[in-house]
């Protein structure tokens, strides 16, 4: 299966909706401060009443009245008025965020001559106007024209405010965020670095806009891998927000969000479910059900289902952010077109290929009209629509898309991004399928080594490509190479689950154990049919076996305890026998296979199986069935269907 890629989420969107919300400015955000000198009582109505309605994420409901206060504000003041210019700026906000940028540009365009040619080049008012525009460009992948208007409203907030200004933090934060768009992390670092320190010695260090540094600096990271360095950036900015804000204010809920994704990233959902849960909490009382913030965060919430294989609920929340998605923000809009495809993956996970198609297209269609041809989520859009071409044998519908895309990527964030290596490696399982061995295994190798280099050796996205370079040398019959590849990968997974599973609900681990039981198959597969007598495979697989045994058995214990809260003393010290004999024999099937100590293992496994059935012939018999009832055993106990290697 192809590796399906979710268009992320604006960096600075949520965090600046919030701050409009309240009032208050940041990074990028760019709806006007200042209240214009409004011309009549309805200039200043309209004004008020459309500001209100953008705050509340209700676009379209405000489009018409700042329409009308700017031509009250034309007709009163003049078409060079600054104030006009202001107005021009907000209403460019308002296009902006419904998606509509061709409308937006020449507002903002407009809004800056006005304020070059009233107040002076080098005015503060300029720097906010070259800040919108640059931002209109950035998130249109005009990075290029983005870059010369950051750096000059940059050098204008230096020589008009000082270079400890809090505002020139926000621009060295804005081009941070540029090259960090680009993967040139090397010079966003030292940007953002700057930008905290000069927000902790001009604001002190827990002030909020210090812990939006913080979050600004973690995000950097953690597109790096470096997630021991984004933590505690992420959690000290989580505490700055509750201490000065409260654990109700929308700003700590982002920092809840932020932090949960990065746990997510990791694979550690069950930290991250409570926290993405507090958020959606938050957002929806402060903001209301149906704020764009509320669609963020029930995408986030939808991902961490589906990565765990719980499509279902994934399901509901995606296509209740859709539906939010459109009614907020229209139905052209880049975040619309995200939900799509969000929404087609989870429909493609179930082989409900003609339901995703129409949406993947439609997501296509949204990206290119609104971003152009060669923004990289276009690219991403071709990758997902080649994919579902792929799993339906059409490869040659697939290869071009799959080319494009892939060209895109690395023209527009360079050589070593990790959105090329997801590339890279859809084109290569393209190869793959036809037996195209030799286009396939140098774009795997780079993939791998891409992966390694910027994620460190451990993280779970190196094991799932060193399984995929594992299946192209199996293809070929190249088993020697493929063997330790597919053990180093076995190994990366089991110490994940090792750290994951003890968080997980019952029902919770039967969803990921599901999602990754095709590659215990894979291995005992390889071992039967490719190569039955290599010891190093035997192992591998038979550790492979026993360790999910091993996690039946511990499920087991689990039941048990939860039985013994409703049992008499007599009956849970039996059961405590019960317990430590079958946590004994659980370690003892995952603990990894030894050739030379076999002999005495299947003996100590033997002596265990037989303690345990007597203990529980003891102790099941005391136990009343609307107990035994509760702690029914829920994951599956079934002997595993191995086939003849992947697929």
């Amino acid at each position: 299966m192809f590796s399906r890629i979710r268009t992320p989420f604006r960096r600075l969107g949520a965090l600046v909706l919030i701050m409009v919300f309240l009032g208050v400015q940041g990074p990028g955000v760019r709806w006007s401060r200042a209240e214009p000198k409004e011309p009549s009582d309805e200039a200043t109505s309209l004004y008020k009443q459309a500001e209100t309605l953008y705050k509340q994420g209700k676009f379209r409901e405000a489009m018409p009245l700042m329409e009308r206060s700017l031509a009250l504000h034309e007709k009163a003041l003049g078409a060079t008025h600054p104030d006009v210019a202001e107005a021009l700026n907000n209403l460019a906000v308002l296009y902006y965020e419904q998606g509509a940028y061709a409308r937006a540009e020449p507002l903002y365009v407009r809004a800056l001559s006005i304020r070059e040619k009233a107040l002076g080049a080098m005015h503060p008012d300029v720097a906010n106007s070259l800040n919108n525009l640059a931002a209109l460009y950035q998130d249109q992948g005009a990075y290029a024209r983005a870059e010369p208007l950051y750096v000059r409203a940059l050098n204008i907030r230096e020589k008009a405010l000082g270079a400890m200004h809090p505002d020139v933090a926000n621009s060295l934060n804005n081009l941070a965020g540029l090259y960090q768009d680009q993967s040139a992390y090397a010079r966003a670092e030292p940007l953002m670095v700057r930008a905290l320190d000069i927000r902790e010695k001009a604001l002190g260090a827990t002030h909020p806009d210090v812990a939006t540094s913080l979050g600004n600096l973690a995000i950097l990271y953690r597109e790096q891998g470096a997630y021991a360095r984004a933590e505690p950036l992420y959690v000290r900015a989580l505490n700055i927000r509750e201490k000065a804000l409260g654990v109700t204010h929308p700003l700590f809920a982002h920092s809840l969000n932020l932090l949960a994704r990065l746990y997510e990233d990791q694979g550690a959902y069950a930290r991250a479910e409570p926290l993405f849960a507090r958020a959606l909490d938050i957002f929806e009382k402060v903001l209301g059900a149906m704020h764009p913030l509320v669609a963020q965060t029930l995408n986030s919430f939808a991902k961490l289902y589906k990565d765990q294989g719980a499509f279902a609920r994934a399901e509901l929340l995606y296509s209740r952010a859709l539906d939010l998605r459109e009614k907020a923000l229209g139905t052209k809009h880049p975040d619309v077109a995200t939900s799509l495809n969000d929404l087609a993956m989870v429909y493609q996970h179930q082989g409900a290929y003609a339901r995703a198609e129409p949406l993947y297209v439609r997501a296509l269609d949204i990206f290119e009209k609104a971003l152009g041809a060669t923004h990289p989520y276009v690219a991403s859009s071709l990758n997902n629509l080649a994919s579902l071409y792929n799993e339906q044998g059409a490869y040659a519908r697939a290869e071009p898309l799959l080319v494009r895309a892939r060209d895109i990527y690395e023209k527009a964030l360079g050589a070593v991004h990790p959105l090329v290596v997801r590339s890279l490696s859809n084109l290569a399982k393209l190869y793959l399928a036809q037996g195209a061995f030799t286009r396939a295994e140098p774009l795997y190798v780079r993939a791998l080594d891409i992966l390694e280099k910027s994620l460190g050796t451990t993280h779970p996205l190196v094991a799932r490509s060193l399984n995929n370079l594992a299946w192209l040398y199996q293809a070929q019959g190249a088993y020697a190479r493929a063997e330790p590849l597919l053990t180093r990968a076995a190994e990366l997974q089991e110490a994940y689950l090792r750290i994951e599973l003890v968080r997980l609900s019952e029902s919770r681990k039967r969803d990921l154990l599901s999602l990754l039981q095709r590659n215990t198959q894979t291995l005992v597969s390889f071992h039967a049919h490719a190569v039955p007598t290599n010891s190093n495979a035997l192992e591998t697989a038979f550790t492979a076996v026993v360790r999910h045994k091993g996690r039946i058995l511990d499920a087991l214990v689990e039941n048990q305890v939860n039985l013994r809260a409703h049992l008499t003393p007599q009956v849970r010290d039996k059961l405590a026998r019960l317990a430590d004999v079958t946590t004994q024999l659980s370690s003892r099937l995952r603990a990894p296979f030894d050739p030379k100590t076999s002999r005495n293992q299947q003996n100590e496994i033997k002596d265990l199986r037989t303690r345990s059935t007597h203990s529980r012939a003891n102790s099941m018999p005391l136990a009343t069935p609307s107990a035994l009832a509760r702690s029914r055993p829920r994951l599956p106990i079934s002997r595993p269907r191995y086939p003849r290697g992947p697929r």
